[in-house]
């Protein structure tokens, strides 16, 4: 049932080709090659789909179920081919979740920051900087110091130091 919604809400403006291509690599684990524009077809994120699937314990740790390991192959074929589309899309994502999804991918320093410049580039996000801050203190202890260094990153940096 899984496999049918994941296929409904995120490959739904895919042409049957390319939604057949993309369930191989997700359900049968294929590797598959992929272009820009045919992954620019695909969603990452859909807020109703993911609350039906079976992905987090009650303490935000990722369940070892078919719906994680899906989702986890779908994110990593965007961390690996599009990040700064699987950035946006996961904006609405709750932090903490994604956070925990981006610590077993194994994401990069580099685009953990990008992801929280983007987040912090939406005014609304900046009331929950402690919590935040937390999160990733938690799961990615030497972030913050790595983030702290950047050159070509400054917005909400003060807020860290205080």
């Amino acid at each position: 049932m899984s496999k049918e919604k994941i296929s409904k809400y995120l490959l739904s403006s895919c042409n049957k080709a390319l939604k057949q291509k993309v369930e191989k690599f997700l359900f049968e684990e294929e590797e598959v090659e992929f272009s820009k524009a045919e992954l620019n077809k695909i969603k990452f994120y859909n807020y109703s789909l993911f609350l039906e699937l079976d992905i987090f314990n009650k303490n935000k740790t990722m369940k070892k179920s078919e719906d994680s390991n899906i989702i986890r192959r779908l994110f990593s074929l965007g961390y690996n081919y599009c990040p700064e589309k699987l950035i946006s899309e996961l904006s609405a994502y709750p932090f903490g979740n994604r956070m925990t999804f981006y610590k077993n991918l194994g994401v990069s320093n580099e685009f953990l920051a990008k992801d929280l410049e983007f987040f912090f580039s939406k005014d609304d996000n900046v009331g929950n900087f402690p919590s935040i801050v937390k999160d990733i203190n938690k799961k990615f202890p030497k972030f913050l110091d790595y983030y702290l260094a950047l050159e070509n990153f400054k917005k909400n940096r003060y807020i860290i130091i205080e």
